[in-house]
């Protein structure tokens, strides 16, 4: 009988990953502060700092920023913040940004217009190399999971997410979370490949 591993659960909110150059647009030379790192992923971090995520539909006024700086501005929003500023895109990889919506984002020291910018994110599982090896993986796989104490509450076509600094574990917005019957208690485990 193969062994389970039971994986755990991340919560997202709604959050923004910034290139440098539009993170030195909204905060100019001012270092900023990191809070905590993120769970789960080895040197990544999300700072105290915050901005307001705008479209013409109404605005987020506090919303997360993580770190280290990314190539190109992603804004991923749950579900339900993206109702509230009339962003009707399906969810998507996260970071596909081409052709997504776009919004203003304000912080302290300036304002970017940050065309195709905005995205719902699908729930995706975060596996290292070894843990990938084991389960017979490969990076942009899907997989079926269910909760460990319910093999009767499902989450479908999961995306594969492999890396060196990842740890296992399933990131998913809190109204998938919700909406999958979880709790930010729960652990998972795959029943299909």
């Amino acid at each position: 009988m193969e062994e389970v591993h039971p994986i755990n659960v991340v919560v997202m909110e709604s959050h923004v990953f910034l290139s440098e150059r539009h993170r030195k647009m909204l905060f100019g030379d001012t270092p900023m502060h990191i809070n905590r790192p993120r769970p789960y992923m080895q040197g990544q971090f999300i700072y105290e700092d915050r901005v307001s995520v705008s479209t013409p539909s109404g605005t987020l006024p506090s919303v997360s920023v993580f770190g280290p700086a990314y190539p190109v501005t992603s804004v991923e929003l749950t579900e339900s913040d993206a109702k509230r500023l009339g962003i009707s895109d399906v969810p998507r990889e996260s970071g596909d940004v081409r052709f997504s919506a776009s919004c203003i984002l304000k912080g302290p020291f300036g304002v970017v217009d940050a065309a195709e910018s905005v995205l719902i994110p699908k729930p995706f599982l975060c596996l290292s190399p070894e843990d990938a090896a084991w389960y017979g993986l490969r990076n942009g796989d899907t997989v079926r999971l269910c909760a460990s104490d319910d093999p009767s509450r499902m989450l479908d076509r999961v995306c594969v997410r492999i890396h060196p600094t990842y740890h296992a574990s399933l990131h998913l917005t809190k109204d998938r979370l919700s909406a999958a019957q979880f709790s930010p208690r729960t652990t998972v485990q795959i029943v299909q490949k």
